[in-house]
């Protein structure tokens, strides 16, 4: 028997006897936050011993991060009755194991990074039977990563799961001691209708042999897929996991990584906040995801166990199950935007850290819509608060990461592959004769290179064409190094001195300048650091797009009229809006077709009442409304719940980026060659308006091969970058008006530019 079997003998012995036990995420080979100050809290249940209370003590014998040796005994802050309400608040979450009727807590000492220890937390009022022991913790960087199900989604999914496994059996000294703990899944989840601070769901008291924490360059020598199931490594959050990794190869020292993951596929924002916290927002979703639940109990159930275990900061990928909803503003107090910044301070007012948690946010994806794609513009702008970057006053001390550009490659045909494009055929062992040729690697951004064989490839986990797709996109790597190059720079001086000065964000607008048919935009120079930008090839030909693509996610402009022969719907006011909605209603008179009304969601303009809105009558009674406001609605749409296409579309023309001389701070426009000769009322980028269930708009690859599935999407082929990190610009939609920039409260974008449309700088604004 070897001596984790023994170990595990021992905590099931241990355990069993129900004397001492330990809360979920403390177990042997855990990571306990490092700090100077503050020592990490150890916690969790004792039982009485003919009804005396437990005397509850922790030893800690081992040897510390610098080689020296440490032991030490500490008494329990409290030992006290138990109280806490354990109440399921769903059928489908289990009661949690039984346990003592008395909770404790413990203090530890304060560490620096390393060390191995050995912890024993004992009652000394019950002999052997009231003790358990915990092996190899060590000292680190804990991270908490929560969300819904791209977060929950597995290492087995994605591309890059074999060769993460490879390079971490074979102990990389760029890589770290990194280890992790699964606590909830895509369909593992607890919820409660109390904050559960301390609890033995997913504990060693529910399973030592499971729920226990891992050392990641040893569950990768596990094989990721035997007899049908999948190890422990190829379970764990991929987000999380690359995060983790790519973080470690650039802190300046070894510091271990633990990473935590507490996330449930298919749940809302709404879940994962105290009902108290949602109150401060209005306009917020209250009904269940796709995993029955309801506002707060995910926060109750999944996040308050983890209060009180200190860490680093926090990650955090959902949106998808939001996303219909009403994106809001910061400033105003609606919708995401407000729920986000909330959530975020919730967090951090009962987290236990020396220093504020850090918190990062991984921006939904393309195709990430959920079928509402033509809202995901304002929802990337919510998810920063509406300041359209992170680390700003209503999310200080936040990083993120833009990943509208990685929708899955293989994904547009949902898992089929008509074509034989993405795999042979298993007849003929040949890919079709459709399919174009698989880019070069020397055609892949720099930054994204090493994706080209493992797409071509196409085996995540060794198993041909494994795949979510759609919501799901299986390249996570650049998703959690793009975490990552962003946290680093919030992480000064933990990291490699070579990394800083760079870009903790892509370009952000900051301002822009218009004037004789000629349209230049400015980047924010404090945010790109050091940087400059890169432009890569994007497809703007709309006559190479596929026949349902009607948006895209490059440069866009608004005219208000054509001198062509094309005939364009809309004026000034029309090209200001931000987000457009649509209602459903009866057919007129001679028509088999329903009616679609078009209006300004968000943005000026006529919009119908609330009531109407929410009303699922709406389509008898809105004819009045609409009839009154004299507006016109469509009516081509066929007899289905599709709806029809929004006429204000013809108003915007995708146009081509150029450099502007040296300048490494700003972009131009290419109107001429897109034959632009009228005045411009608006622009965008990366902020799709006009994508539906049934039509495209949310992607970087508008093409008609990479739609029907004869050719890839590659990542990363969205139009603007940073040069060094290839971070994507942040979405930004603004009004033109008097030859400047002008967006929506708080983001600002009408910054003073001096330019006269040559090499000169934008002024350092900002």
């Amino acid at each position: 028997m070897t001596a984790l079997s023994l170990l595990f003998v021992a905590l099931t012995t241990s355990q069993a006897s129900r004397r001492v036990e330990l809360s979920a995420g403390f177990t042997s080979n855990m990571v306990l936050q490092r700090s100077s100050k503050n020592g990490p809290f150890i916690y969790g249940f004792a039982s009485d011993i003919d009804g005396e209370i437990p005397g509850i003590f922790a030893e800690v014998e081992g040897v510390g991060g610098g080689g020296e040796k440490v032991k030490y005994t500490k008494k329990a802050l409290y030992v006290r009755k138990f109280e806490q309400d354990e109440t399921p608040s769903d059928p489908a979450t289990p009661q949690p194991p039984p346990h003592g009727s008395y909770e404790w807590k413990v203090e530890l000492n304060p560490s620096n990074a390393g060390g191995n220890y050995s912890i024993l937390i004992h009652d000394d009022k019950a002999g052997d039977m009231g003790e358990v022991r915990v092996e190899n913790v060590t000292y680190g960087d804990v991270w908490f990563c929560s969300g819904q199900s791209n977060m929950a989604l597995s290492l087995s999914y994605t591309f890059s799961v074999e060769s993460l496994a490879r390079e971490l059996r074979q102990a990389n000294d760029n890589i770290t001691d990194i280890r992790h703990f699964q606590y909830g899944g895509m369909g593992d989840h607890f919820e409660a209708y109390s904050p559960q601070w301390i609890t033995t769901w997913n504990s060693l008291s529910a399973d030592p042999n499971l729920f226990h924490w891992h050392i990641a360059k040893e569950s990768a020598k596990e094989p990721l897929h035997l007899n049908k199931r999948f190890s422990p490594f190829a379970l764990f959050s991929a987000t999380c996991m690359y995060f983790g990794v790519e973080l470690s190869k650039r802190m300046a020292t070894k510091v271990p990584i633990g990473l935590i993951q507490s996330a449930v596929g298919g749940t809302q924002i709404e879940s994962w906040m105290s009902n108290e916290t949602l109150s401060t927002c209005s306009d917020v979703s209250r009904t269940g995801g796709a995993v029955p639940q309801n506002n707060g109990r995910l926060y109750y159930g999944m996040v308050a166990p983890f209060a009180n275990y200190s860490v680093r900061g926090m990650i955090w990928y959902q949106g998808e199950n939001n996303v219909y909803g009403d994106p809001g503003n910061s400033i105003q107090h609606q919708g995401y935007g407000c729920e986000l910044p909330a959530m975020i301070r919730n967090w951090r007012n009962i987290w236990r850290s020396e220093k504020q948690p850090l918190f990062g946010v991984a921006a939904l994806a393309g195709g990430g819509s959920e079928g509402y794609g033509y809202h995901m513009g304002e929802f990337r702008w919510a998810e920063t608060a509406n300041f359209g970057h992170w680390n700003n006053p209503q999310m200080p001390n936040t990083f993120g990461a833009q990943v509208y550009d990685l929708e899955d490659p293989w994904a547009v045909v949902l898992g089929r592959d008509p074509y034989n494009c993405s795999l042979p055929d298993p007849n003929t062992g040949k890919y079709g004769k459709e399919c174009k040729p698989f880019p070069k690697p020397d055609k892949w951004s720099k930054e994204l290179r090493y994706l080209a064989p493992l797409v071509r490839n196409n085996s995540p986990a060794g198993i041909p064409g494994r795949n979510r797709g759609g919501i799901h996109p299986r390249d996570k790597h650049p998703v959690g190094e793009r975490l990552a190059l962003s946290a680093i720079q919030l992480l000064h001086p933990e990291t490699q001195s070579s990394l800083h000065g760079l870009a903790g964000t892509g370009p952000t607008l900051v301002g822009c300048k218009y004037h004789g048919h000629r349209l230049v935009i400015g980047l924010n120079v404090s945010l790109l650091g050091k940087e400059g930008l890169e432009l890569r090839p994007f497809n703007n030909n709309r006559s190479s797009w596929g026949k349902k693509v009607t948006d895209s996610l490059g440069g866009m402009v608004c005219i208000a009229s054509s001198t062509n022969t094309t005939q364009r719907i809309g004026n000034q006011t029309t090209c200001h809006c931000q987000g457009w909605d649509y209602i459903m209603m009866d057919p007129p008179k001679g028509s088999q077709n329903p009616g679609t009304f078009w209006y300004c969601r968000f943005g000026p303009g006529y919009k119908p009442p609330k009531h109407v809105i929410q009303n699922e009558d709406r389509r008898k009674q809105v004819e009045k409304s609409i009839v009154d406001a004299k507006l016109r609605y469509n009516t081509d749409s066929p007899l289905t719940w599709v709806p029809a296409t929004n006429p204000y579309q013809s108003q915007w023309i995708p146009v081509d980026l150029k450099s502007v001389g040296s300048n490494r701070y700003a972009v131009e426009w290419d109107l001429k060659q897109a034959g632009i000769q009228d005045t411009v009322h608006a622009i965008r980028l990366a902020w799709p308006l006009f994508d539906s269930p049934y039509l495209v708009g949310d992607t970087c690859c508008p093409s008609k091969d990479v739609r029907e599935g004869k050719a890839i999407c590659l990542p990363g082929s969205c139009p603007l970058y940073t040069n060094i990190t290839g971070l994507p610009a942040n979405p930004f939609f603004s009004a033109v008006i008097n030859g400047t920039c002008h967006c929506t409260p708080p983001q600002n974008c009408n910054a003073m530019v001096e330019l006269s449309m040559g090499d000169e700088s934008f002024s350092r604004d900002r």
